[in-house]
């Protein structure tokens, strides 16, 4: 598969430089325990495996990439999504966030709280049976 602009969706499966397990795309802009300044493009888990354990999961970036094996699903959604990610990176690139501040939960509060008022309806499964109607 072709190189793709980042930040590819959740559920793609990709094989990182000099890597030899693929990896599948779990999120976006992690931060690392170790380093508090440093942004990672992805985290990801272990492919097929999945997540298993919290020393499992790999912080990475895109120019890390070395093959695209699978595009994860994208809609609408992901699209906004992806456009608010880049423009709150660009703010923190800018200087204009502090990643030791809560402003990114703040931001990430604000927009969940716009999508729970424009999306006037839950749906909830109480069983199995509910289920069968997707």
């Amino acid at each position: 598969m072709e190189k793709r602009d980042k930040f590819l969706p959740i559920g793609s499966v990709v094989l990182l430089s000099g890597g030899t397990k693929k990896a599948m795309i779990t999120g976006f802009c992690s931060i690392s325990d170790d380093d508090k300044t440093k942004i990672y493009d992805y985290c990801g888990c272990i492919y097929p495996e999945g997540y298993l354990t919290s020393n499992q999961i790999c912080l990475f970036n895109h120019d890390q990439i070395e093959e695209i094996f699978y595009i994860g699903y994208e809609d609408e959604e992901e699209k906004e999504f992806k456009e608010s990610l880049k423009e709150i990176l660009e703010e923190y690139q800018n200087g204009e966030l502090d990643l030791s501040s809560n402003e990114i939960e703040d931001i990430e509060d604000e927009e969940d709280e716009k999508d729970l008022e424009e999306e006037n309806t839950n749906i909830f499964f109480q069983d199995n049976e509910d289920l069968e109607h997707l």
